[in-house]
């Protein structure tokens, strides 16, 4: 069904993204902007609907799996891991969201040093529809320099959706290059080490902060590329302790 897009969670992409299997989007983001933040929200979403793996290659799978609950449960991220501070309304609230995750098709794989042809290998084995990787330039790749590595992975994972139908969705830090002077927010030129990274995209967006300085501010997702539509700024409330990104609704 052709008309069968991905569901986001957060109304703009929902309404505006036109992203179907077989698809290769690209996240990118400076470091502590809230990517794998983001990434597991979107994929908590996906998950009710479809088979969705998360390859990690920098964070745990208890420690994602830790997040997911905080975000599913709305206590505070600190509290899960310092039990003894839970509230009976806390434990309450966790087990309902426990048995919420637990129903969700959502596997998270957290070796380190995954190529992608082992990504790819995985993908196919466990039927998964959907598959995030957290993050691009850690993918284990060949090249002489880390231009190519990126270049050869992002090409990979660009084939890997292409030619199983899986949608994939990378991660890709961005760099700070001019960044913390000007407080410029991210472009498309922002992809550390690679251009072909924003050209094998169908769609690419951009996690900053809207306030550079605030780090515990609120976040701007941009939608900066765009096959099949729009380009445009999703301003998003950012609560790191129940870690959840909530959308702020229309800007003027």
């Amino acid at each position: 069904n052709p008309t069968n897009f991905t569901r986001w969670g957060l109304p703009p992409l929902d309404s505006e993204l036109f992203v179907q299997p077989g698809d290769f989007v690209v996240i990118g983001g400076r470091p502590s902007a809230g990517k794998t933040l983001l990434a597991l929200q979107l994929a908590c979403t996906m998950a009710q609907t479809q088979r969705v793996g998360f390859v990690s290659l920098e964070t745990s799978k208890e420690k994602l799996t830790e997040r997911a609950l905080s975000h599913q449960s709305g206590v505070p991220l600190w509290k899960i891991k310092k039990p003894q501070n839970l509230t009976d309304e806390d434990t309450e609230k966790l087990t309902r969201a426990a048995d919420v995750f637990s129903k969700l098709d959502l596997e998270i794989a957290d070796q380190d040093n995954r190529t992608v042809p082992q990504i790819r290998a995985m993908a196919l084995n466990r039927r998964w529809q959907v598959v995030f990787v957290d993050y691009l330039q850690i993918v284990g790749g060949t090249g002489k320099t880390p231009y190519e590595k990126v270049t050869a992975v992002s090409r990979s994972l660009q084939e890997l959706a292409k030619t199983t139908g899986v949608l994939v969705v990378a991660l890709a830090q961005l760099s700070r290059a001019g960044s913390q002077e000007t407080g410029a927010p991210p472009t498309l030129e922002s992809f550390r080490e690679s251009g072909q990274v924003e050209q094998d995209a169908d769609v690419a967006m951009l996690l900053y902060l809207e306030n550079p300085h605030d780090k515990g501010g609120n976040r701007i997702l941009k939608v900066a590329k765009n096959k099949e539509g729009g380009l445009f700024d999703v301003p998003l409330v950012f609560d790191g302790a129940r870690q959840t990104l909530t959308y702020a609704g229309r800007t003027a």
